[in-house]
């Protein structure tokens, strides 16, 4: 996985303490109080598989066979002594890699490789190894966890705390239950003294227990439901928690959580970026050891009281929907401006019982009385209108540049360039692709014709109508409209006729009979939305995407519509490879009524009306930038209109920037990474682009409503073409 801190610009990240109250393009230069931490890579040596600490502040780091132990000597110097382990793969394997490790205060080590150690009837083993000897210590419970390793850490006294889902267990060295512990969801644990804390992010709390005696001594609240962290005790006893919503401290004995670093200036915030460990240098100076992508890291940090303890500037950047993408654009800006805060407010967030009506409505209300966000992510929102009433900033400055010097896809980073103005541009783009055996299929009306010849057969999952009209509207849409604005009564009489006939006589009822599974209820269950939205994110596209796969699955239909994100595409359903098996199928660009249609994803604009103009275009250049959109590696949204960055993601050596897999209850899928023919026809594909598509949604929820009567046969696909038109034409003339 390609990763931007390869290049690492050995630049100091600042951390802030937490502001009381920040407001959009506030200055806080003047007057501000000093000293806040600053954050610091630490190199670790070759081959460094995962780093923990024990008392007296050592780093101990261990290579991925259990081979080698590395031990800090200092970690201001970057100073390690390497040290065979005695490591013996017959009597404990490494299967997969150790990825967990613990020191005891006389130095023995213990090691594990997850599941790979353990005995054929479940009882986990770990690997101990005191002089250069290795022997299994193997326990006398089954831990049963959903996590894909053992949780655990040693006691300052001698033996061993292992989490399960349901409670946690102390162990003697040599493996036999000295006490159990009703903490459930346990996810990280330490030890300091006679007690120990375990971080249950499941039930929002860290509860520290008497070693011996089991008694609770104290429960502290986790910052935010959402956080998923990991605690540490330093040298002092006092209790710190790290996630990625800031590092926070309990001094020895209290039970009062304080932020002394600001998440959103931290690697922990970064997308992709996990903690592995909370540790502690000899000075008790915090050190968090991180996995992204696979790579560990080591970051420190230290309290510098010459540095402002705020940030100069707070930069608010809006978007209805979160995205991972964004926030790593946010993570590298503030690599290179460490004097700007910058400030994220998602309207939708998952969960939310807010409409995006009324998202949209509060966001317009503060645009036009002056107020409102900096910078404003588009997607979900109506640009044009935006442009049109003058709200956006000319960015023509910034952006034809770019364009001139072939920075920039021209045809993307132009859809919204307007006389010689430029008010929004795309940062990404997304492509409406279909897999399938019937490969080829240039028109809508072509898989109209396949699918009235093939009346047993759904060419795609067409039992649902908003997600027919909603994919089909990507590769329409803009064949709809004269030169009014207005919409073309027989063009949505043409589109409604072949989306009747691709749909047949089929309907959801239908398909659930043949199944014999109702997969939108069992999704509905684990909480998925089912919306058909281009922009809200890989889980919920991609839960459109896995109901046509079942029905592929099930032998029902023959194509899968979907929106080509990046070199990964949706590729397996419940361990089956559908898209007539891809390995031997093939992509095209979705058929339609427009040509070389895309639709431009993680669109920026500037509030005209900010007061630090400036700050706000600096960060649509850094978007831009061929190093940012390289990094915007996991569940990044789309294809980087940076031509440097394309071509990266799609030569023949690149390496996966990302992956896909996920499920719900029993449905689960994974993606699959194109071969360099298909990137080579992508490049094709992306050379003819020449439409952007807009998703307007209220338009597109009255082509759904009025249209209903005509999928269920109670009017005809005229009539149904003049009652969207009539509502439509009256909106789009507000």
């Amino acid at each position: 996985m390609k990763k931007n801190w390869k290049r690492r610009l050995y630049l100091f990240l600042c951390l802030a303490l937490p502001a009381a109250l920040f407001l959009s393009g506030v200055s806080l230069a003047a007057g501000v109080a000093m000293g806040r931490y600053v954050e610091t890579p630490v190199d670790l040596p070759s081959g460094t598989w995962q780093a923990f600490t024990q008392a007296g502040g050592t780093i101990y780091a261990v290579d991925a066979r259990g081979e080698t132990l590395l031990r800090s000597l200092d970690i201001a110097a970057n100073n390690w002594e390497t040290l065979p382990t005695g490591h013996d793969e017959a009597t404990s394997p490494a299967l997969g890699g150790i990825n967990g490790i613990a020191v005891a205060p006389d130095g023995t080590v213990y090691l594990s490789s997850g599941w790979a150690m353990q005995t054929q009837d479940g009882y986990p083993f770990l690997e101990r190894i005191q002089n250069g000897q290795a022997q299994r210590v193997q326990l006398d419970q089954k831990l049963f966890t959903g996590a894909d390793r053992l949780l655990f850490c040693a006691l300052p006294s001698g033996g061993l705390i292992v989490l399960s889902d349901m409670e946690a267990f102390r162990f003697s060295p040599e493996g036999e239950t000295l006490k159990r512990y009703a903490v459930p969801g346990g996810a990280s644990v330490a030890a300091y003294g006679e007690e120990i804390a375990i971080c249950s992010p499941a039930n929002g709390l860290i509860t520290v227990l008497d070693v011996e005696s089991g008694q609770t001594l104290r429960t502290l609240p986790l910052p935010s439901a959402a956080s998923d962290g990991v605690a540490g005790y330093d040298g002092n006893g006092a209790l710190y928690y790290v996630c990625s919503d800031g590092l926070y401290q309990v001094n020895a004995g209290s039970a009062l959580m304080v932020q002394i670093a600001d998440g959103r200036l931290m690697t922990a915030s970064k997308p992709g970026a996990e903690v592995c460990a909370l540790l502690f240098d000899a000075q008790d100076n915090p050190i968090v050891a991180y996995t992204q992508g696979g790579v560990k890291s080591l970051i420190a940090y230290r309290y510098d009281e010459n540095i402002a303890t705020e940030p100069n500037t707070l930069l608010s950047v809006y978007t209805l929907y979160d995205s991972q993408t964004l926030r790593e654009y946010v993570n590298q800006f503030q690599q290179v401006h460490p004097d700007v805060m910058v400030d994220i407010t998602v309207a939708l967030p998952q969960g939310t019982a807010v409409t995006r009506d009324d998202a949209i409505r509060t966001l317009n209300t503060e645009l036009l009385s002056g107020n409102g966000p900096d910078v404003l992510v588009l997607d979900g929102l109506q640009v044009g209108n935006y442009i049109r009433q003058g709200m956006l900033l000319d960015l023509s400055s910034t952006i034809q540049p770019m364009l001139d010097s072939g920075e920039l896809l021209e045809s993307v980073a132009s859809s919204f360039a307007e006389d010689g103005a430029i008010a929004a541009v795309p940062t990404r783009f997304l492509l409406p692709t279909l897999w399938g055996e019937v490969a080829g299929l240039e028109m809508l009306a072509d898989m109209a014709a396949w699918a009235r010849e093939n009346p047993d057969a759904l060419p795609l999952y067409a039992t649902d109508v908003e997600l027919l009209a909603g994919t089909f509207y990507l590769s329409c849409a803009p064949a709809w409209f004269d030169d009014s604005g207005r919409l073309d009564e027989a063009k949505i009489e043409a589109f409604l006729a072949a989306l009747g006939d691709i749909r047949g006589s089929w309907t959801y009822e239908a398909a659930v009979q043949a199944i014999g599974q109702d997969y939108q209820a069992r999704l509905n269950d684990e909480g998925v939305a089912l919306e058909w939205n281009p922009y809200s994110g890989r889980d919920k596209g991609v839960a459109a995407e896995v109901l046509g796969g079942m029905t592929m699955v099930a032998g029902l239909q023959r194509q899968l519509p979907s929106l080509l994100r990046g070199r990964d595409a949706l590729a397996e359903i419940n361990g089956q490879l559908h898209a007539s098996a891809i390995e031997g199928g093939d992509f095209v660009p979705l058929p339609g009524q427009a040509q070389g249609c895309f639709v431009p994803a993680l669109t920026l604009g500037v509030n005209k009306g900010t007061v630090n103009p400036e700050t706000a275009t600096a960060f649509i250049a850094c978007a831009l930038d061929e190093a940012t959109q390289d990094s915007a590696f996991d569940g990044a949204a789309g294809f980087p209109i940076n031509a440097a960055a394309l071509e990266t993601m799609l030569r023949e050596d690149a390496a996966p920037q990302y992956t896909t897999a996920g499920g719900f209850g029993e449905i689960y899928w994974s993606s699959k990474w194109l071969d360099q023919g298909q990137c080579d026809r992508l490049r094709g594909i992306i050379d003819e682009l020449q439409t952007p598509v807009v998703v307007d949604f209220t338009l597109c929820q009255m082509l759904v409503e009025e249209s209903a009567p005509f999928f269920q046969g109670g009017i005809d696909a005229t009539q149904a073409a003049q009652n969207v038109c009539a509502r439509a034409n009256a909106y789009l003339a507000e």
